[in-house]
């Protein structure tokens, strides 16, 4: 069984980040497609 490499100290902070960014893009993407519904209403 292969020996498990040490993360960064600043993976966790990053994958925070990466995250985050992902989430405020669905948000964004979401707003965006019930908007055009509305209009299309």
């Amino acid at each position: 069984m292969p020996d498990i490499i040490p993360l960064s100290a600043d993976y966790a902070p990053w994958l925070a980040e990466l995250k985050a960014r992902i989430h405020n893009a669905q948000q964004r993407a979401a707003l965006a497609v019930n908007r055009e519904l509305v209009l299309l209403y």
